[in-house]
């Protein structure tokens, strides 16, 4: 069956996925794009389920399920080997594509991410969420309430920050709360501490320094049990949204971990 996923291509060269973070979609990799294009590569940027214009999650959908959807996109296009980059859920996928399909994976680069949320403050976190997106207006809310701990405050502030915001206010107005909440349904029990030692590909760790949704303490532990070689660059004072509050620190990174 053709996979239902939009992803947005373009460019020559070693393809790369892009892989955004809940509630987002492909367009915030916009910085990116443009950059792995000028230096070379073929840029592959889905849209997950339930964002952007790839069709509503209309039931519960775990991290696994979502992986094999990008590898499905990687199937149709016949790429056989590829780089991975991925965002908070986004890491959370290219970790989970490197453990089902290592010998396709030849390096990740991973921001802000998780590898399990079974402890009682994960679920606590995950419950909220839902609980808003249910809410009329609750992903409008959502971007709202996040809107300082994702983005450092000299980029919000700046006119680049504040068309972002209106640009992302629009997306999480037409945003389905309920599609939203079948994803989160399905980051509910995600724990892949187990398997991370099975991860032999080359990764990356690019960190916001003042993050407090993905901290540097969770980043770091993830990287201590990856089975394969570990490079970790922290950006200063950048949040939860590294590849957006700083882009030109974080496309420095990206390339130097690509190459």
């Amino acid at each position: 069956m053709k996979n239902s996923l939009y992803c947005f291509m373009t460019g020559e060269g070693p393809p790369v996925f892009l892989i955004h973070g809940l509630t987002n979609s492909g367009r915030s990799w916009k910085h990116q794009v443009s950059f792995l294009v000028r230096s070379g590569f073929r840029v592959f940027v889905p849209d997950l389920p339930g964002h952007g214009v790839s069709p509503k999650a209309l039931e519960p959908i775990s991290v696994d399920f979502i992986a094999k959807q990008v590898l499905q996109v990687a199937n149709e296009h016949n790429v056989d080997s590829f780089y991975i980059c991925g965002i908070s859920l986004g890491g959370m996928v290219a970790l989970n594509m490197a453990i089902l399909e290592p010998d396709r994976i030849k390096k990740v680069v991973v921001s802000n991410t998780f590898s399990s949320f079974v402890n009682r403050e994960s679920h606590k976190m995950l419950t909220s969420w839902k609980s808003q997106f249910c809410k009329p207006g609750g992903t409008l809310a959502r971007l709202n309430e996040s809107w300082p701990y994702l983005l450092k405050g000299s980029f919000r502030k700046s006119p680049e920050g504040l068309a972002t915001y209106q640009s992302w206010h629009a997306l999480a107005s037409e945003t389905d709360g309920r599609s939203l909440v079948n994803v989160v349904d399905g980051m509910i029990g995600f724990d892949i501490e187990n398997k991370l030692n099975s991860i032999l590909s080359p990764v990356t760790f690019v960190l916001g320094e003042a993050d407090c949704i993905s901290d540097l303490e969770t980043n770091n532990r993830i990287a201590s049990k990856l089975g394969g070689e570990v490079f970790i660059d922290t950006i200063r004072f950048s949040r939860h949204l590294t590849n957006v509050d700083s882009p030109q620190a974080f496309n420095d990174c990206l390339l130097n971990a690509l190459r």
